[in-house]
C-alpha cells in the first residue's frame, strides 16, 4: 500500500546506495534500492527503545539512529494525520 501510494503521488524515491555497506543478513533484507518496508523496524522506532536483543546479545543504539528512529516516527505520525484529513474530506463529498 505505502509503495503504491507513493508512486500515485509521484514521490521520488530516496537514495538507497547506503544499502550496500549492510551485513550480509540486512542485504536479505534490503537487497536492492528499492521502497521496501519492514514492520519490525517501524514497531522499533515508535516503541523508541534504545537498544535490542539478539540471541542473547545486547545491541545499544546510537544517537544517530535514534534521531533516525525520532524522525521516522514524526513522519508516520505526518501520514496518519494527512490520510485522516484525506479521508475527512472525501465522506464530506460524498454525501
Amino acid at each position: 500500500v505505502l509503495v503504491a501510494t507513493a508512486a500515485r503521488l509521484g514521490a521520488e524515491a530516496s537514495d538507497r546506495s547506503y544499502r550496500k555497506e549492510f551485513s550480509r543478513n540486512y542485504r536479505i533484507l534490503f537487497p536492492d534500492s528499492k521502497r521496501r518496508y519492514r514492520v519490525d523496524v517501524l514497531e522499533a522506532s515508535l516503541e523508541q527503545l534504545d537498544c535490542f536483543w539478539v540471541n542473547g546479545v545486547q545491541f545499544k543504539l546510537c544517537e544517530q539512529v535514534m534521531n533516525a528512529g525520532d524522525a521516522l516516527t514524526a513522519a508516520w505520525r505526518d501520514l496518519g494525520d494527512l490520510l485522516r484529513r484525506w479521508a475527512s474530506g472525501r465522506r464530506g463529498r460524498s454525501a
